[in-house]
C-alpha cells in the first residue's frame, strides 16, 4: 500500500514535470512565434505603409495627368471651335471674293462695252463733226453766192431803171426803142436766171441750216 502511493507520487511529479516542461516548450515555442509574427507583421505594415505612400503618389500623378489630359481637351476642343470658326470664315471670305471676282468681271465687261461705245459715238461725233464742218463750208460758200447774186441783182435792177428811163425819154424814137426794148428783155432775162439760181441758193440753204 506505501509502495502504491510513492508509485502514485512519483508518477504525479513526472506528470507534473512533464506538464512544466510542456509547458515550457509551448511558452517558449509561442514566445518565438509570436515574435516571428510580430516582426513578420512589422514588415508587412512597413510594406503595406510603403504601398499606401506608393499608392498615394500614384494617385496624385494620376489626378495631374487627369488635370493635365482634361486641360489638353479642353484647349483642343477650342482650337477645334476656333478651327471650325476660320473654316467657317475663311469659306465666308471666299464666297465673298467669288462674288466680288465675279462682279468685278462682270464690271469690266460693262466698261470694255461703254468703251465701245464710247468710241463708237466719238468716231459718230468725229463724222458729224466733219460733216458739219462741211456743211458750215458749203453754207458760207452758198452765202458768198447769195451775196454775189444780191449784187448782181441790184446792179440788174439799177440798169433796168436805167434803161425803162431811156425808153421812156426816146419814146418817139422807134429804132432807139427797138433797140431799148432788147436791151430790156436782155435784162429781164438775166434778172429771171439771177433770181432763180438766188432761189435755189436760198432753198439749198435753208435745207443745209435744217439740216444742221
Amino acid at each position: 500500500m506505501g509502495f502504491f502511493q510513492k508509485n502514485t507520487m512519483l508518477i504525479l511529479l513526472g506528470l507534473v514535470m512533464l506538464l512544466v516542461i510542456s509547458l515550457v516548450v509551448v511558452t517558449s515555442y509561442y514566445h518565438s512565434s509570436l515574435s516571428e509574427l510580430a516582426e513578420r507583421h512589422f514588415t508587412v505594415q512597413q510594406r503595406y505603409d510603403k504601398l499606401i505612400a506608393d499608392l498615394q503618389a500614384e494617385k496624385s500623378k494620376l489626378n495631374e495627368t487627369m488635370v493635365t489630359v482634361k486641360l489638353k481637351e479642353r484647349r483642343e476642343q477650342q482650337l477645334s471651335e476656333n478651327y471650325q470658326g476660320l473654316r467657317e470664315e475663311a469659306a465666308t471670305r471666299e464666297a465673298q471674293l467669288q462674288n466680288v471676282t465675279t462682279a468685278l468681271t462682270s464690271t469690266t465687261m460693262e466698261l470694255a462695252t461703254t468703251k465701245a461705245q464710247l468710241q463708237d459715238k466719238l468716231k459718230e461725233l468725229q463724222t458729224e463733226k466733219l460733216t458739219l464742218i462741211n456743211t458750215q463750208a458749203v453754207l458760207s460758200n452758198a452765202q458768198q453766192s447769195l451775196e454775189s447774186y444780191d449784187s448782181e441783182v441790184s446792179r440788174l435792177d439799177d440798169r433796168v431803171d436805167a434803161v425803162q428811163a431811156m425808153l421812156d425819154a426816146s419814146i418817139a424814137d422807134n429804132a432807139t426803142s427797138s433797140s431799148c426794148k432788147a436791151t430790156l428783155s436782155l435784162v429781164d432775162d438775166s434778172f429771171a436766171s439771177v433770181k432763180s439760181s438766188k432761189n435755189h441758193l436760198q432753198s439749198i440753204a435753208s435745207s443745209v441750216t435744217s439740216t444742221s
